[in-house]
C-alpha cells in the first residue's frame, strides 16, 4: 500500500504540473495573440517601418519579457484551477473509488497537490525575487517602447526632506532624468527657496557605506550660492569637477514613472526597505504594505483553496460532477470577491493593510474546516 501510495502521489503530482503548464501556455499564447493584434500599429512604429522579420523580432523580445510578468500575475490563479481540474478528472475517470475502497483517506489526495503548490510557488518566488527586478525597466513602458525610450515623469516628493523631484523625461534603461529639477523650497535642506536644475541626473544605488541618490550633471545655481542647513550639507554633496553635485535621497528612478505598479517589480528586501523608510504618499505607502503581506500569503491562499475544493468536489452526497464543479468554482469565486473587496477597503484606508490581506485567509480557513465533514470517505 505504501508503494502504491507513492506511485499514485507521483502520478497525481505529474498530472497537476502538466495541467498547470498547459493552462499557462494556453493563457500566454492567447494573451500574445490578442495583445499583439491589438497593438500591431505600435509595434510597426517602434521598428520604423523595417522588415516584417524585424517587427516580429521586436514583438518576440517584448513578449519574452512579459512572459515573466504574466507568470507572476496569473500563476496563483492557475494553481487553483489546475488543482480543481485534476480532482475533477480523478472523479470523471473513476480513479478515486479504488483508493477510497482501499481505505485511503480522501484528504490524502492533498499531499501531492500541496507538493505541487510548493514547487510552483518556488518558481514564482525565483521569478519575483530574481527575474522581475532585472527586467522591470522593460515592463514599464507601453507597447512599442523599450527601456531606452524616454518616459513621462511623475513628480515625486521625498517625504523625509520635503524635496520635490521632477524632470522633462526619464530613460529607465540608464536611470537618467533629463531636464532634472529638484525644488528645495519648504524643505529641510535649504533656508531659502531654490530649485536645483541639471541637464541630466543619474540615479545611483546604495553601495556599502555610500547612500543612494541622484548625480546631477552641470547643476545650476552653483553649489557655493546655496544656503544649506546642516541636513542640507549632508544630503547635497559637491563633486570634484565643481559643476556636479550628488543629492542623497531614497526616491528612486522607478518612483518617477508609473509608480502605481512599479513597486510590484521590486524584490522583497527592496520592498521592505521602502516600507520601512517611506518616501511617497500615504495611499502609496498603504498599497506597498498590502503588496508585501500579499507576497507572504499567496501560497497559503492556494493551499486553503485546495482544502476548499476537495470537500466541494469529492462530496458525500453528490448529484453530478458538473454540479459539483459549478458549486466549487462558485464558492472559490465568492472567496476571490471577498479578497478583492478587502483589498479595496485596505487601499481606501477603511481597514488596516494587514487585516485586508489576512482576513480573507482566515475566513477561507474557517469555511474549509466547516465543510470538511461533507467529503466522501
Amino acid at each position: 500500500m505504501h508503494v502504491v501510495g507513492k506511485t499514485f502521489d507521483r502520478y497525481l503530482l505529474n498530472r497537476f504540473l502538466f495541467m498547470f503548464a498547459g493552462f499557462f501556455a494556453a493563457s500566454m499564447g492567447l494573451y500574445a495573440v490578442v495583445d499583439g493584434f491589438t497593438n500591431l500599429d505600435a509595434f510597426q512604429s517602434a521598428t520604423h517601418g523595417e522588415s516584417t522579420s524585424a517587427m516580429l523580432t521586436f514583438m518576440g523580445r517584448n513578449y519574452l519579457y512579459r512572459t515573466s510578468w504574466v507568470f507572476d500575475l496569473i500563476g496563483p490563479t492557475l494553481i487553483t484551477t489546475s488543482a480543481v481540474a485534476v480532482l475533477a478528472l480523478l472523479i470523471r475517470h473513476g480513479e478515486l473509488n479504488p483508493l477510497l475502497a482501499a481505505g485511503v483517506p480522501t484528504y490524502r489526495l492533498a499531499r501531492p497537490l500541496l507538493i505541487g503548490v510548493v514547487l510552483i510557488h518556488a518558481a514564482l518566488l525565483a521569478n519575483k525575487e530574481i527575474i522581475l527586478p532585472k527586467i522591470a525597466v522593460h515592463l514599464t513602458g507601453t507597447h512599442g517602447e523599450d527601456a531606452n525610450d524616454a518616459q513621462q515623469v511623475e513628480t515625486q516628493v521625498d517625504r523625509q526632506t520635503g524635496m520635490v523631484i521632477s524632470g522633462v523625461e526619464l530613460i529607465p534603461a540608464t536611470r537618467t532624468l533629463l531636464g532634472a529639477e529638484f525644488r528645495m523650497g519648504g524643505s529641510k535642506l535649504v533656508r531659502e527657496f531654490v530649485t536645483l536644475k541639471a541637464e541630466t541626473a543619474v540615479f545611483l544605488d546604495a553601495n556599502g557605506d555610500e547612500p543612494s541618490g541622484w548625480h546631477l550633471v552641470n547643476m545650476s545655481p552653483q553649489f557655493d550660492r546655496l544656503d544649506l542647513t546642516d541636513l542640507g550639507r549632508e544630503r547635497i554633496v559637491p563633486q570634484e569637477n565643481g559643476t556636479d553635485v550628488f543629492v542623497v535621497t531614497e526616491v528612486s528612478y522607478d518612483q518617477l514613472h508609473n509608480r502605481g505598479t512599479n513597486y510590484k517589480f521590486l524584490s522583497t528586501p527592496d520592498l521592505m526597505r521602502r516600507v520601512r523608510r517611506p518616501t511617497s504618499g500615504v495611499s502609496m505607502q498603504r498599497a506597498q504594505v498590502m503588496h508585501l503581506h500579499e507576497r507572504f500569503t499567496r501560497p497559503l491562499v492556494n493551499m486553503m483553496a485546495i482544502y476548499l475544493a476537495i470537500p466541494l468536489l469529492v462530496r458525500r452526497e453528490s448529484r453530478s460532477l458538473v454540479t459539483d464543479i459549478a458549486v466549487c468554482m462558485g464558492v472559490l469565486g465568492v472567496l476571490l470577491g471577498v479578497i478583492e473587496s478587502c483589498m479595496y477597503l485596505g487601499k481606501g484606508g477603511l481597514v488596516s493593510p494587514e487585516a485586508a490581506i489576512w482576513a480573507p485567509l482566515m475566513v477561507g480557513g474557517v469555511l474549509a474546516a466547516w465543510i470538511s465533514p461533507r467529503v466522501q470517505t
